[in-house]
């Protein structure tokens, strides 16, 4: 429905209608999910990938507008920086390094 950013404090201002939204994190690629895949690591034959095509069109948060009037919400997001390794991503499904 909407793209918006977050100023250096992580606020943002944005009017929507009454209804229930999907919020997600992150920079919005144009044809993400359907983009031709990365050349295979070793690892990537262990990668699940409608596991990772899943995970990246979920939600991060849902967000739920009333038609009573309430003007000001408060959304707050909790990112991190995962683990780089291969087997430590949650769409990994390989053997576990020894």
């Amino acid at each position: 429905m909407t793209r918006f950013k977050t100023d250096r404090a992580g606020r943002f201002d944005v009017r929507l209608p009454e209804g229930a939204f999907c919020i997600m994190a992150g920079a919005y690629e144009e044809g993400a999910p359907d983009s031709p895949p990365a050349p295979l690591r070793p690892m990537d034959a262990h990668v699940d990938a409608g596991c990772l095509r899943d995970q990246a069109l979920a939600c991060d948060a849902q967000l739920h507008v009333r038609s009573d009037g309430a003007r000001d919400v408060k959304l707050t997001l909790h990112t991190f920086t995962p683990c780089p390794q291969p087997w430590a991503q949650p769409c990994y499904r390989g053997p576990m390094p020894p």
